[in-house]
């Protein structure tokens, strides 16, 4: 596993328990905590779905830039919500498309985290508990009560253990398109 120390990242998330998770997974894969720059949607100001999407251009420009001078990262971290999590990344490419941007390249370190529904389904998932990704978990957790150390320990577990072809443990095919996601950042 590459070194991420040094690595500047730039977390780009709708809300703050996606944020919570997507930070302490990037902690446990090696990333610095004084290297990872959030940028979370204001609450009450809107869906954070649409910032995520409306930012998400700005974020890959400035990542193009950078990244021919600068070691850097972009990860996102956005509900699928009632859409598929392909049907999301389309919504994304299509915001670089009305930005002028061209779609993500498989070289470029931008990681795509996109749960089904809601971050809460991993969470569950993470915790033992038994779910489908075609239901809403939203109201099923407490974020207050959510260990994010322990359970983003978990997701990174099962992430190396992918990587080995394990794959076993994790049955959610959201998760699994976010480990293909997570190999974006060379890790």
């Amino acid at each position: 596993m590459r070194n991420m120390q040094g690595v500047q990242v730039t977390l780009l998330v709708e809300d703050e328990t996606l944020e919570r998770f997507a930070y302490r997974v990037l902690l446990d894969l090696g990333f610095e905590r004084r290297k990872i720059r959030v940028n979370r949607a204001p609450k009450g100001k809107g869906s954070g779905k649409q910032y995520v999407s409306q930012r998400f251009p700005v974020e890959v420009q400035a990542q193009r830039r950078k990244a021919n001078h600068l070691n850097v990262a972009l990860v996102v971290g956005s509900d699928a919500d009632e859409l598929t999590v392909t049907q999301r990344v389309g919504e994304l490419d299509s915001a670089l498309e009305a930005f002028g941007l061209g779609k993500r390249g498989p070289e470029e370190r931008i990681c795509l985290l996109i749960p089904r529904w809601h971050i809460e389904t991993w969470i569950l998932h993470l915790n033992g508990e038994q779910v489908v990704e075609d239901e809403n978990y939203k109201k099923d957790v407490k974020v207050q009560d959510v260990d994010f150390p322990k359970t983003s320990q978990v997701f990174v577990e099962r992430y190396r253990d992918w990587k080995r072809g394990v794959t076993k443990r994790t049955s959610l095919p959201a998760m699994i398109m976010a480990f293909e996601e997570l190999n974006r950042l060379d890790l």
